[in-house]
């Protein structure tokens, strides 16, 4: 017969007299009981089960019954003996191998004579839970690589997760998870009406869903794109640094600006020479009447050298934006002369001074245009460089590239103005990198460096800021010979230029 109304009261109950009755056996828990010797005296009918067929432990011991239990840091044998020796209670969960191959949760209750365990299969729950881990973990790893930074806000607006590039993005503002987010980032709310405060609710309330683009200032100063959704208690906010697309969308925007000046340039100058032509007939004419006064013929000379000058201002306007696709061997100084008469008016105030050592018989084969767009941009910054005056030094060469022994050209374009910070020198070469601010475009050194490139030669540069000796030095160097090669797409491989 059975004692107690309920399985807790055998458990506080000095003997353990059982009867093997229908409520331990419709219990849906195994239950077992061990006696000082740390024999088996009973097992219930849901225990039996567990155990299998053919596995009757009655009357043995159960160590020697089930030596799969003991082994160095089992926690069968630390929570049995913590029950039987010590008198509390204990609960773990363990795997049983061969020949159950199951988890098995177990609880060991102290007894009067011994101790009682109840146990239980929870192999479904634990490979359940196991895949949940894994999914959660897997998940997890996703949003830690992806390259989209990751927050979740809940209904308090409190941020309860931010994934790696989240954090790093945030850095500049220093700790964020767990505080309101209007909080931490206050230019969220700063107008009613602001994007971010509107998406930001109606996501929150409404469970409507956006994406949209926003500038945030200091300390940021990022373009971000966000989208923010509801998710369980709370929205998450998907957001990715779009600052260079931008910054790049907005060069290429005034490079093409640009572009398209240069070819009104190029057309006006072109309309311009019917009329200067008509205009110079009209001063032949007026310097063949013989009724004029000294005076009258020495304003018509003077009328003739200023429309010379404005007539051959308009060839190189039309000769600087006429590009051919065809390789041609050329004078880099002659290249170089061209380019100064785009900078006339600041050589003939006398602000800077150039000085030209071109060699003679210096020759290159390139594709004109292109190496005097390149020309165009050194001695663009140079004269940038130098600011309201200094010394402007243009130097050509025959130089054999020692790496190939190939022989080719060199044009050294040099100045004294204010020179580079290591900074700016390392940044030289990159895209819409510009230190002229709104005025430049970041696109002249690296779109000089990729038709160096395609020319098969190389641009260097060296700079410095002491106090002594303060400066630029570009070098370019061309091949004699090109063939087809510059014909072919910019494609960077090996050391075919650099910073040097």
């Amino acid at each position: 017969m059975v004692r107690a109304q309920h399985t807790d009261d055998y458990v506080q109950g000095l003997s353990f007299e059982i009867d093997q009755g229908e409520l331990l056996d419709a219990c849906s828990d195994g239950i077992a009981k061990l006696d000082r010797a740390w024999r088996v005296v009973y097992v219930n009918g849901k225990g039996r089960e567990l155990l299998g067929e053919g596995m009757d432990p009655v009357g043995r011991n159960h160590w020697e019954c089930f030596p799969q239990m003991v082994y160095p840091g089992s926690p069968w044998v630390k929570n049995y003996e913590a029950a039987m020796n010590e008198g509390r209670a204990t609960e773990f969960e363990s795997f049983f191998g061969k020949p159950l191959n199951v988890w098995l949760g177990i609880r060991a209750m102290p007894a009067a004579d011994g101790i009682i365990v109840y146990f239980r299969d929870i192999t479904v729950q634990k490979r359940t839970e196991d895949e949940r881990n894994r999914s959660v973990n897997h998940l997890q790893q996703v949003l830690q690589v992806t390259t989209d930074a990751i927050a979740y806000i809940d209904q308090e607006w409190r941020v309860t997760y931010l994934n790696e590039r989240a954090r790093e993005m945030t850095a500049a503002i220093g700790e964020v998870l767990g505080k309101n987010v209007f909080e931490v980032f206050p230019r969220l709310e700063e107008k009613e009406g602001e994007l971010y405060l509107e998406h930001y609710r109606r996501a929150m309330n409404e469970g409507t869903a956006a994406t949209f683009t926003a500038f945030y200032p200091e300390p940021l100063n990022v373009w971000v794109e966000c989208n923010v959704q509801r998710a369980m208690e709370g929205i998450v906010v998907f957001f990715r640094d779009i600052t260079f697309e931008r910054e790049t969308d907005e060069a290429l925007l005034r490079n093409e600006k640009l572009a398209a000046v240069g070819r009104l340039a190029s057309s006006i100058a072109h309309e311009i020479n019917n009329p200067l032509e008509a205009v110079t007939n009209l001063l032949y004419l007026i310097r063949g009447d013989q009724t004029i006064s000294q005076a009258g013929l020495d304003y018509v000379a003077t009328a003739e050298r200023e429309l010379s000058r404005v007539s051959h201002i308009a060839s190189q306007t039309l000769r600087f934006h006429r590009n051919s696709s065809n390789p041609t061997l050329v004078d880099p100084g002659g290249l170089t002369e061209e380019v100064l008469e785009i900078y006339g008016t600041r050589l003939g105030g006398g602000e800077i001074e150039v000085l030209r050592d071109f060699a003679e018989s210096v020759r290159a084969t390139c594709i004109e245009g292109d190496i005097r767009q390149v020309l165009n941009n050194l001695i663009g910054n140079a004269f940038a460089a130098l600011g309201n005056g200094g010394r402007l030094t243009i130097r050509t060469r025959c130089r054999t590239r020692w790496s190939t022994g190939e022989p080719g050209a060199s044009v050294t374009v040099a100045d004294d103005g204010t020179g580079m910070s290591r900074e700016v020198l390392a940044k030289a070469f990159e895209a819409f990198f510009s230190t002229k601010g709104i005025h430049g475009t970041g696109l002249g050194l690296w779109i000089s460096k990729r038709i160096v490139h395609k020319h098969r030669g190389y641009l260097q540069v060296k700079s410095s800021q002491g106090p002594g000796r303060h400066g630029t030095v570009f070098r370019l160097w061309l091949p004699l010979k090109l063939a087809d090669a510059a014909r072919g797409a910019w494609q960077l491989g090996a050391d075919v230029s650099g910073v040097g």
